[in-house]
């Protein structure tokens, strides 16, 4: 059986780093859209989101998802193989582009909640903050 990291000479060929962060990035991309329709556009009970929340969501959140998900696991795994040099670096890439797909999952909810807070407190149903109630008092 060839292993697949070694190359026509016998060599071991390491991972690009620019391959490595696509793959990330194209698994915190499916992980961000699948955590939105298991926690909000397939759910049983949906969390009321207006349009523009559900747009910001899916445009802004999947390349927020990207960076975030890239900063706090595509750094430690592209270190990671650089110390290995090619060795054993298939499955530390794996383990990265799996823990990818899980954070950007488990964000989509909470980025969620935090665009239902927005839309409560932009909404006419929010109670006025001060400013507003000092508006009010003096007829502005």
């Amino acid at each position: 059986m060839k292993n697949d990291a070694l190359g026509a000479t016998g060599q071991w060929i390491p991972r690009s780093i620019d391959i490595i962060t696509r793959d990330l990035a194209r698994a915190a991309i499916a992980g961000w859209i699948v955590g939105l329709c298991y926690y909000n556009w397939l759910a049983d009970i949906a969390t009321p989101i207006p349009w523009w929340g559900h747009f910001l969501l899916a445009t802004l959140g999947s390349m927020a998802s990207v960076i975030l998900v890239g900063l706090v696991v595509g750094l430690p795994i592209v270190g990671i193989t650089k110390l290995l040099n090619g060795r054993g670096a298939r499955l530390v890439d794996a383990l990265g582009i799996s823990l990818a797909a899980i954070f950007a999952f488990l964000a989509a909810d909470i980025a969620i909640h935090f665009v239902e807070r927005i839309n409560y407190f932009a909404s006419a149903r929010a109670v006025p903050g001060p400013l507003a109630y000092l508006l009010s008092r003096f007829g502005l």
